[in-house]
């Protein structure tokens, strides 16, 4: 007996000791089932870790692997691609990196809808799948073929609804800059996949349709703030306005003429070594467009500096309404209040009772003319005029008061 209490209290002292469910594993476990419930041909390669979505499309077949790792969600998840595709969304490593929903993936984003998003994209604009057993990719497509090594260096467009060719960089990665500080802002920024300056965004010439024209007005009010148009410089290039180092030699043509004693001689003087460094034709071409870039910076800042005083008019107009608007809210709540209380006066009921009230004060005058008459204090002529008046008054507002009782019966019956 001893032994079966001691069995059951083993049971429970067991189970007691599982670790509890954690947050984590619980929403990683609902996103699972969301992964698996929008995409029905999901297949698990590896519980809870590695699943493949295949896709056939003009007879390629396709297949999206996700993989999540440990910490997920709070860690991205990875969506990668194979065989070997060219896609706006797909970076040279074939890692799925320009859908919008996996870039800002949170705790709380949805797996499944961004896995549907990557399929419902590769649908819609089919990416361009690398011939097998072939180091040629191929050239009969949209996009330029990427350059070599660079699955590091590769500047990914941003996402978009139909094809945009990706940019040609040229040179290896090492001859990406990267500044020492966060340039991220309104002119420049860094990549946080690569190492090169991007985004500096110059406005396009666009003609501007004729209903735009239309609109124009020569008021103030109404006076449009019109950016000139900018070109970017000829070595911003590519639909992202990427900055590429300019190319630098591997080789350094005047050393080779330099016996040891001199090239000893330069490392120990850093003067010399200094001048001899900023001599390179690529060092000199990168500071001069350094300081193009500088220029082009304070030129927008000045510009941006320019636009304060329309500005400063444009909110100064802007309290002006809202004060506007404020007064005229209580114009109208007071002119509310008037209305409700002129259809309080207009109500039906209320009406019915002055009615009754009034009718009865006119049987009332006429009785009290009655007991004058009978008691002499009214002759007869004017007895049978006054009384007449009184009477017929009393009858008009008792029919009206009769009147006014059946529509209301009638209005109450209807509804």
């Amino acid at each position: 007996m001893a032994s079966w209490f001691s069995y059951l209290a083993g049971d429970q002292k067991s189970s007691s000791t599982l670790p509890p469910v954690t947050a984590l594993q619980e929403q990683r476990a609902k996103q699972i089932s969301s992964l698996q419930n929008l995409n029905p041909n999901v297949v698990e390669l590896k519980a809870q870790t590695e699943y493949r979505i295949p896709i056939t499309h003009q007879g390629h077949n396709i297949s999206l692997h996700i993989f999540l790792p440990p910490q997920f969600p709070q860690d991205k998840p990875v969506v990668s691609v194979t065989p070997p595709v060219r896609h706006p969304w797909v970076s040279p490593t074939m890692e799925v990196v320009g859908c919008p929903g996996l870039v800002s993936f949170g705790v709380h984003t949805d797996l499944g809808r961004v896995v549907q998003d990557i399929v419902r994209e590769f649908n819609r604009n089919p990416p361009m799948v690398f011939p097998p057993a072939s180091n040629q990719q191929p050239q009969m497509n949209n996009y330029p073929p990427y350059p070599p090594d660079s699955a590091t260096s590769q500047v990914m467009p941003q996402p978009s609804s139909s094809f945009q060719p990706m940019p040609t960089l040229s040179g290896p990665p090492q001859n990406t800059y990267a500044p020492p500080f966060n340039t991220a802002g309104p002119c420049l920024g860094v990549t946080p996949s690569s190492n090169s300056i991007s985004h500096i965004d110059f406005p396009q010439s666009v003609e501007a349709p004729e209903e735009a024209s239309h609109t124009k007005s020569t008021t103030e009010t109404d006076h449009a703030i019109f950016v000139n148009s900018h070109s970017p410089p000829p070595f911003l290039q590519g639909p992202s306005n990427s900055y590429q180092l300019p190319d630098i030699e591997d080789s350094f043509s005047v050393l080779g003429d330099m016996s040891s004693e001199q090239l000893q001689l330069i490392l120990d003087d850093e003067r010399k070594f200094m001048e001899l460094f900023e001599s390179m034709p690529g060092l000199k071409k990168f500071y001069e467009q350094r300081t193009e870039l500088y220029r082009i910076c304070q030129e927008l800042a000045k510009k941006n500096l320019s636009y304060k005083p329309e500005l400063e008019k444009r909110k100064e107009r802007v309290r002006e309404l809202e004060q506007e608007q404020v007064d005229l809210n209580e114009t109208f709540h007071q002119q509310c209040l008037k209305q409700q209380a002129l259809n309080k006066q207009c109500d039906p009921q209320l009406l019915l009772d002055n009615i009754r009230v009034a009718a009865a004060d006119a049987e009332c005058s006429s009785d009290s003319l009655a007991e004058d008459f009978l008691e002499g204090k009214l002759p007869l002529d004017d007895f049978l005029k006054q009384y007449s008046e009184k009477r017929t008054k009393f009858h008009l507002r008792k029919v009206k008061e009769e009147k006014l009782m059946q529509m209301l019966s009638d209005r109450s019956l209807r509804y």
